[in-house]
C-alpha cells in the first residue's frame, strides 16, 4: 500500500455520466486513498460521498461515525442510528474478513480488528487490507506451525498490530527472526508460555515501528522488557504490563533509551495478586509520560514527578491526597480511582464541584457506593463518566 492516491474533487452525483466501470475504479481508488491514509478523515468523507451517490449505507454510517468523533457530547440518536446500521449492513461491509473472522469490529464505518485463524489471514489477507484499514489482527489458541506459516504472508508486512492469545508454547524466535513481523506498530501478547529465554531474541528484534507493547500473563515477561531495554531500534510510546509477580529487578529497565519516549504505562496486577506493582515506578524517570494506569496502592505525592493528562489508581486515598493530586496535576484531564471510603467520595466530590470551570479535568470516575446522591448527580453533569 504505497503512495497516496489523488483525491477528487467533491462535486455532486448528479454530474458524473462516467460509465460503470470507470465509477467502480474511482470507487477503489477512493478506497484506496483511505487505507493509505487511515487517519484522514477528509479521504474518509469523500469516499462516503461516492458511497451514498451509489446508495450504498456504508457511505452514511462513515459521516455518522466522523460526526460522532466531532462531538464534544453525546448524542443517543446518533449512536442509535449508527448502531442500526452496523447491525443491518455490518456483514456486507465487512466482505472477505465477515467469511473468515472468528469476530471483528466495526470503527468508523471499517472493519479495524478482527480474530480470525493464522490460515485464514495468510491465505487472504492481501485482498483484506484491500478492503478496510484494519489495524490488528488476533490470533487464539494458534500453534507453531499456524505462526510459522504466518510469517510467511504476503500481507504481514503491510499489518500494523498482532494479538497472540492462549496459543502454544511458543520460539520466540520465529517471531523476532521474521523479516515481516519487523513492521509491527502494535504486538499485544495474552497467556503467552515461551520455549527458552526471550532475553536474547527481543534484544536482537528489528522493529524500529514498534510503539506499543502488551504483555499479560506472560511468563518472563521481565526478561521480554529486559530484552528490549537492550535493544538499540526500539522506541516504545505505550507499555501495558499484566504481571503474575512484580518482576524483579525491572524497574531500572524503565530508565533505558528504549522507554526514553514512553508516553503511556499500565501496570495491572493479575486476578488475586495483591501489591508489588508500585516499587516498578520507585525509580523510573520516564519524561514523556503522560498517562498512567497503576493496579495497586501508590503515594500520590510521588505522581508530581510528571505532568500526566491521564491517571488511573485503585487507591485507597482520602481527600487530603485527592485535592494534593490535583494542584500537582494541572494538565490532568481524566481521573480514575476505584477504591475510595464513602465519607472521602463525598469530600473529594466537594472538592471536585469547586474547581474553576475553565479546569482541565472532564472526565471523573470514583466509586458509586456511599456517594451522596445529589453530589454525585451534579457531578454526572459537569464531568463525562
Amino acid at each position: 500500500m504505497s503512495g497516496a492516491t489523488t483525491i477528487v474533487d467533491r462535486a455532486g452525483p448528479g454530474c458524473d455520466h462516467r460509465s460503470v466501470d470507470d465509477q467502480r475504479s474511482s470507487g477503489a481508488e477512493l478506497l484506496a486513498a483511505v487505507i493509505a491514509e487511515p487517519e484522514d478523515v477528509e479521504r474518509r468523507l469523500v469516499y462516503a460521498d461516492w458511497l451514498l451517490a451509489q446508495g450504498d449505507p456504508q457511505g452514511e454510517l462513515i459521516h455518522l461515525c466522523e460526526r460522532k468523533r466531532a462531538l464534544q457530547r453525546r448524542d443517543p440518536r446518533l449512536q442509535a442510528r449508527i448502531r442500526q446500521l452496523e447491525r443491518e449492513h455490518g456483514r456486507r461491509i465487512a466482505g472477505l474478513i465477515g467469511e473468515h473472522a472468528h469476530h471483528y469490529q466495526l470503527d468508523r464505518g471499517f472493519v479495524s480488528t478482527a480474530e480470525m485463524s493464522a490460515i485464514a489471514f495468510a491465505s487472504h489477507g492481501e485482498q483484506m487490507l484491500r478492503e478496510h484499514p484494519l489495524g490488528r489482527l488476533g490470533l487464539l489458541k494458534y500453534t507453531v506451525r499456524e505462526i510459522e506459516r504466518l510469517v510467511e504472508a504476503p500481507a504481514l508486512p503491510e499489518l500494523q498490530g498482532l494479538q497472540l492469545r492462549r496459543g502454544e508454547p511458543m520460539p520466540f524466535t520465529t517471531l523476532c527472526e521474521s523479516t515481516p513481523f519487523d513492521s509491527l506498530r502494535n504486538f499485544e501478547v495474552w497467556g503467552w508460555s515461551a520455549i527458552g529465554d526471550p532475553l536474547d531474541a527481543f534484544a536482537r528484534w528489528r522493529a524500529p515501528r514498534l510503539r506499543a507493547l502488551t504483555l499479560y500473563k506472560v511468563e518472563n515477561a521481565d526478561r521480554i522488557v529486559a530484552g528490549l531495554a537492550r535493544n538499540e531500534l526500539v522506541r516504545l510510546r505505550s507499555l501495558c504490563l499484566g504481571l503474575p509477580e512484580a518482576g524483579e529487578g525491572m524497574t531500572a529497565m524503565f530508565d533505558d533509551p528504549a522507554f526514553s519516549q514512553l508516553e503511556s504505562l499500565q501496570l495491572l496486577r493479575s486476578r488475586g495478586r495483591t501489591g508489588g506493582l508500585a516499587e516498578l515506578l520507585e525509580r523510573a524517570e520516564l519524561p514523556a509520560l503522560r498517562e498512567l494506569t497503576i493496579d495497586d496502592a501508590y503515594p500520590v505525592e510521588r505522581l508530581d514527578r510528571w505532568r500526566l493528562r491521564k491517571l488511573s489508581l485503585r487507591g485507597p486515598i482520602d481527600a487530603r491526597a485527592f485535592e494534593r493530586l490535583l494542584a500537582s496535576q494541572p494538565d490532568l484531564a481524566q481521573l480514575e480511582i476505584t477504591e475510595m471510603a464513602p465519607v472521602e467520595i463525598n469530600r473529594s466530590l466537594a472538592l471536585a464541584l469547586e474547581l474553576p470551570s475553565n479546569h482541565t479535568l472532564t472526565y471523573l470516575f470514583l466509586p458509586h457506593e456511599g456517594a451522596d446522591p445529589r453530589l454525585l448527580a451534579r457531578a454526572k453533569q459537569r464531568f463525562r463518566r
